[in-house]
């Protein structure tokens, strides 16, 4: 049977909060898609660093603490989590947001943040998206709001750099693309659930299992498009990695262990790190010491 601890994510997402869940396991990772990605966490990671959301809204983290970055120690009620190289964010229970680390950018300036669902921490900045379908982003010392006609109605927010997408109600993506990466045209993309959001190539999860990509290369794109009954997707730069809906992982660019069981994944750059359905952590490609860590680490306890 299905921990009830796990439904316990579930009953802190303000997103999740009115599914009715019972002891499939599908149903399980479409739990977990919501949270991980619309709410954007129970795992995030930065290059060196690991932040992971406890059940009881207590967040805990491994790695570098540069510019306190990793400095959570007194957050609480927390429902979803997000880390870059400069800083980490925390979404709480009421739709507000606490932000440690560096604010060269005034990417932790986030007392005008409120009613908040999802949220991304980029190097340089943070974006987040409003419970009315607004997207805020938080960069050089400014708050915009994309009041653009096409950013409304936005359900999920992906990024990368200084590029930003958004998934709307109706399964299409919108983009707000950075010089270098206006080739990458997704105007046409629809049903889609997921983005995952890469340096050069972006990765869509669409409602029917399948797997759709721009900026890969051929083989890559071909080898994607054979997947099947994915429920959740992650990339970092030539790593991509699916949960299949039997809680199996597919994974391209790193050759990623015989997982079971896994409801949520992330990628670093030269790393996966899984959420079993258990509350434990797996993690491949890490160092010894961070690996030794993590291992110990049950996201169910309270």
């Amino acid at each position: 049977m299905l921990s009830e601890d796990i439904l316990s994510f579930g009953k802190r997402s303000q997103i999740a909060t009115n599914l009715s869940l019972g002891s499939d396991f599908t149903q399980v990772c479409n739990l977990a898609k919501r949270i991980s990605f619309y709410n954007q966490g129970i795992i995030s990671v930065g290059d060196n660093h690991i932040v992971g959301l406890k059940v009881d809204g207590t967040v805990v983290t491994i790695g570098a603490n540069s510019s306190n970055r990793l400095s959570v120690g007194d957050w609480e009620d927390i429902i979803a989590v997000s880390t870059s190289n400069t800083h980490t964010l925390g979404l709480n229970y009421y739709g507000y947001v606490d932000a440690v680390g560096d604010n060269t950018y005034g990417q932790i300036e986030v007392d005008k943040l409120h009613d908040i669902v999802s949220l991304l921490a980029g190097d340089y900045y943070t974006i987040s998206l409003n419970r009315d379908g607004t997207v805020f982003i938080n960069i050089d010392d400014k708050f915009y709001t994309l009041t653009a006609s096409e950013w409304k109605d936005i359900i999920a927010i992906a990024s990368n750099k200084f590029s930003f997408a958004g998934i709307k109600t109706d399964g299409s993506v919108v983009t707000l693309l950075s010089d270098s990466l206006d080739h990458l045209d997704i105007s046409g993309w629809e049903d889609i659930v997921q983005l995952a959001f890469v340096k050069s190539f972006i990765v869509g999860l669409k409602k029917d299992g399948t797997v759709i990509s721009v900026g890969t290369d051929d083989d890559v794109r071909s080898e994607l498009s054979n997947w099947e009954n994915i429920v959740f997707i992650a990339a970092n730069e030539g790593i991509t990695v699916g949960i299949k809906s039997d809680g199996s992982v597919e994974a391209i660019g790193l050759e990623v262990p015989d997982w079971r069981d896994i409801i949520s994944v992330v990628v670093g750059p030269h790393f996966v790190v899984g959420l079993k359905t258990n509350g434990n952590v797996v993690s491949y490609g890490l160092n010894d010491n961070m690996e030794k860590s993590l291992s110990t680490w049950s996201l169910l306890d309270d």
